[in-house]
């Protein structure tokens, strides 16, 4: 999906999704090289009828944070996590992190992804930490922009 394909790939696979939501697929668009700025308004469409699925929103956080939109990146990962802890979101939200120089969070929250990853319990508390360090300032959210 990296092969210089990317706006080719990204316009089927965005009508696949608007026609049958498929996870495979969804996590696959994620991954397509293209103009991540087009992906991510395009995916954002996808909030109104999936506002809740964490996957899509750790979409719009990797396609948010390709685009150098940082503050959508880290309200995504964190709404994500909110809904379900995965050790992928918790690996790009250790990556916002350490990009934030904030190694030791960073460090933190990739050791929650590795538990996850293994099966074992997390630490909530790690998490709602990290979490407060990426949060946007209060009366900041992109529920207000969200279609």
């Amino acid at each position: 999906i990296g092969a210089g394909v990317g706006d080719e790939v990204e316009e089927d696979a965005r009508r696949a999704l608007g026609r049958d939501w498929q996870p495979r697929l969804l996590a696959l668009y994620a991954r397509i090289a293209g103009d991540a700025e087009r992906q991510l308004a395009s995916a954002e469409h996808w909030l109104g009828p999936h506002h809740e699925d964490p996957q899509l929103l750790q979409v719009l956080a990797i396609l948010a944070r390709r685009a150098g939109q940082a503050d959508k990146a880290r309200e995504y990962v964190l709404r994500s996590l909110a809904i379900r802890p995965t050790a992928e979101a918790c690996q790009l939200m250790g990556d916002l992190l350490y990009e934030a120089r904030d190694f030791v969070a960073a460090a933190g929250v990739y050791r929650q992804g590795m538990r996850l990853a293994s099966g074992e319990p997390i630490d909530a508390d790690a998490l709602e930490r990290a979490a407060r360090i990426l949060a946007p300032p209060a009366g900041e959210s992109l529920d207000a922009g969200a279609t």
